[in-house]
């Protein structure tokens, strides 16, 4: 989508331990412990800025360090939390782990991206994506109204059959022991409906 900006470069090479630049950077232990950190960095920016496939083997050796915040991963690919929460639970948008955050009183994970494969999605792919989730939800929108149907019609058949046949024959049971008891029973009947 988009290449990692050298801000963000030097950002991600800073989380790198000093054995790890060291080792990126072809040095001895003895070497490593006499150069400070940010020089370290600042070396192997210099040495892989430019080189896309050297930032690509960096990002995949050091995956974790590459990890990508949601509020990122909606920001380099312009997708709306609810995009990236729906393809975080169909996998496709790939997980690197879960981080801890403590907010009031409670505690939440947050998922952390894989930026190298957050950067290598294109456009095309999200709209493919949009378009899948829309054919989907017409899918599912045109199933619940069948089923709705096919629930309004049972309902409907339950409620004449009880109305035509065992309603009657209580009714017509109730009035032959006693006429006031089975008007009773309809008058229970119809304010329960009006009731309603």
């Amino acid at each position: 989508m988009e290449e990692l900006t050298q801000k963000e470069l030097y950002f991600y090479l800073d989380h790198l331990t000093k054995s790890e630049l060291g080792k990126e950077l072809e040095l001895h232990d003895m070497e490593i412990r006499k150069v400070k950190k940010h020089q370290l960095v600042q070396q192997l920016f210099e040495k892989v800025s430019g080189n896309e496939v050297l930032i690509k083997r960096i990002m995949t050796d050091y995956a974790k360090y590459f990890s990508l915040h949601p509020i990122k991963v909606e920001e380099i690919l312009k997708i709306t939390k609810t995009e990236r929460l729906r393809w975080t639970k169909n996998n496709k948008l790939q997980v690197m782990y879960y981080d801890s955050l403590h907010k009031w009183g409670s505690t939440y994970k947050v998922p952390m991206y894989n930026g190298l494969e957050i950067t290598k999605m294109t456009t095309e792919l999200i709209e493919k994506w949009r378009v899948e989730d829309k054919t989907k939800a017409q899918e599912n929108r045109r199933k619940a109204a069948e089923k709705a149907i096919e629930k309004r019609n049972k309902n409907k058949k339950i409620k004449n059959d009880f109305y035509n046949k065992e309603w009657k024959q209580l009714l017509v049971s109730w009035f032959k022991i006693d006429p006031k008891l089975g008007a009773t029973l309809q008058v229970a009947f119809w304010t329960v409906w009006i009731s309603r």
